[in-house]
């Protein structure tokens, strides 16, 4: 069983004993109660975390290099948001087969978080470039869309919370 230090101000009703079961540990604070948190390692482990990756002091000209091995599975690797002109810029700058200047380049195939870019240019039409910004597992389902349900299933997370804060990040 927890120990909690709870003051309750004049006027109020005192908190609700504590039996030891989860359902007490769900705090019923209001204002002017005091409740100590120090015993809950979550938050503690949490915040020692967020506090050594943020040691850094919040330079953000600093940027450290991310290094991932070749054996790194596709659940364990880093993933990142990308914008559309971001991308655009990069296949804009030369085709990536001939490496002549200025190829045409084409978004499709938008699947849930993936997306497919062709690339092509005048000197090479017949064999374009084509880039995934993500494997399929599977054979058939894109990666992130598979992790991305997975986490929401397993964080017990509402997925129409979770479609609707996605789609307001136009993803």
């Amino acid at each position: 069983m927890v120990a909690r230090k709870t003051t309750v101000q004049d006027n109020q009703t005192p908190p609700i004993p504590e039996c030891g079961c989860h359902l007490c540990a769900v705090s019923t604070e209001t204002e002017g109660d005091v409740t100590d948190t120090d015993n809950d390692p979550g938050w503690a482990s949490l915040e020692e975390e967020i506090e050594a990756t943020s040691a850094d002091g919040g330079d953000d000209e600093k940027e450290s290099k991310l290094r991932v091995d070749s054996s790194t599975s596709v659940e364990s690797e880093p993933k990142f948001l990308v914008l559309y002109t971001m991308l655009l810029t990069l296949f804009l700058m030369f085709c990536f087969n001939c490496k002549m200047g200025k190829p045409k380049v084409e978004m499709k195939n938008k699947n849930g978080t993936m997306v497919t870019l062709i690339q092509c240019c005048t000197h090479c039409e017949d064999h374009p470039f084509t880039w995934r910004s993500q494997p399929y597992v599977v054979g058939r389902y894109p990666a992130r869309n598979v992790l991305l349900g997975f986490a929401v299933l397993l964080a017990g997370a509402s997925i129409s919370k979770v479609l609707l804060g996605l789609w307001h990040m136009g993803l």
